[in-house]
């Protein structure tokens, strides 16, 4: 793609060449994240484009090069998403690293607005109606410098997803909790046809949802093309006493993209890492990356009630330790937007939570008119 006009001249900014992946991995290495007593590095190792990858098919990344030295780096990803009812075009922002250097952060808020412009009007991957970003809520810093104070570009919240960790096996009985005839069945006693018209139909009421229908361009054939072991079989679905499907869920680690690494562990967080050791938690170890399975595509029957969306999250958890006969992953977690975690039989569970922001991004001040919806889709698996 061309950002020539964008980028503009004499700039520290330009668009990545395989060349800069060192450099890129040096910047996570000196910008870790400080969530919940832990610093905590992520390592994209071997290749940076593979998270993208995973996110869409079209995507970029920008660099900042300060006399041959990285200072900081940006990506962007792009595809058709579902905003009231019809696909359109979306653009992922995210990858915001940059050392200290007041000369190339004060050229990203100059450029910033420019980059947006741009996509609006679309490059060969498309003109761009939608902007989306996500910020960790305990991340400061790049909240003062993107959100705060701003002149050319604005930050609208629309969602605060929480994301919540287990690190062992909860021991309440989940059965009590959900209502009778529903169980958790293996998808590959589901036809996949039937699973895709559930993803898309749910998704076609969310905000940002993915297409996962038949045509062509579809997200469900470009995952399966993408996500290393993507099949309907590895889901995980509820079905109501009729048959139906209710609910469903991929538990997927994106390991060959992305992991977290401890550098530090505050006194509080390793008091709890050793206790959670001494009750056979698989805990993450200082200087070693650790895996994480996530509860993607999690999605429920519309108007499901809050109640029964816990007990489902909780089954499926349960499945999900109890057919683990030997875990490869330390930590489990799934986004809760709508405060589950609160209701039984979660409340019971012992868990870490990192509360996170999803926002939309504009370059005028008015606050983007948002069609009803009914929630917000955002993967954290795949950012």
């Amino acid at each position: 793609m061309d950002l020539t006009h964008a980028l503009g001249r004499d700039t520290p900014f330009r668009e990545y060449r395989l060349a800069d992946e060192a450099g890129i991995h040096r910047i996570f290495e000196e910008t870790p994240m400080r969530v919940g007593g832990m610093e905590l590095v992520y390592e994209r190792r071997p290749r940076v484009q593979t998270q993208l990858e995973y996110q869409a098919d079209k995507y970029g990344m920008l660099v900042a090069d300060r006399e041959g030295e990285l200072r900081g780096f940006s990506s962007f990803s792009w595809g058709p998403r579902w905003v009231g009812g019809k696909l359109v075009s979306a653009l992922y922002l995210g990858d915001f690293r940059v050392k200290f250097d007041r000369r190339i952060a004060a050229g990203w808020r100059s450029l910033y607005p420019r980059l947006l412009e741009t996509f609006k009007k679309g490059a060969e991957f498309g003109p761009c109606e939608w902007f989306v970003t996500g910020i960790l809520s305990q991340n400061t810093a790049a909240k003062k410098s993107l959100i705060e104070n701003r002149k050319n570009f604005f930050y609208h919240l629309i969602a605060a997803p929480v994301m919540v960790n287990l690190f062992f096996r909860p021991r309440t009985r989940v059965g009590q909790f959900l209502p009778q005839g529903i169980r958790v069945v293996s998808g590959a006693d589901i036809d996949e046809s039937r699973l895709r018209q559930f993803l898309n139909q749910c998704h076609q009421r969310l905000f940002l949802g993915y297409d996962f229908g038949p045509d062509v361009g579809n997200e469900w054939d470009r995952r399966k093309r993408v996500w290393p072991e993507y099949a309907s079989s590895a889901f995980l679905v509820a079905l109501d006493q009729a048959g139906e499907i209710v609910g469903c869920t991929l538990p997927w680690a994106p390991t060959q993209a992305k992991r977290l690494r401890v550098n530090r562990l505050g006194r509080w967080a390793s008091i709890g890492f050793k206790l959670l050791s001494v009750v056979g938690a698989k805990t993450p170890e200082i200087g070693k990356p650790f895996t994480t399975l996530y509860l993607t595509h999690l999605t429920f029957l519309p108007g499901m009630p809050r109640v029964t969306r816990a007990a489902l999250i909780a089954a499926f958890i349960d499945v999900i330790f109890r057919q683990a006969k030997k875990r490869e992953f330390h930590m489990l977690s799934y986004a809760d937007p709508d405060e589950l975690r609160k209701l039984a039989p979660l409340e019971n569970y012992f868990a870490q939570t990192t509360p996170a922001e999803v926002y939309l991004v504009t370059t005028t001040p008015e606050r983007p008119e948002v069609p009803p919806n009914d929630g917000v889709v955002f993967e954290m698996a795949i950012i």
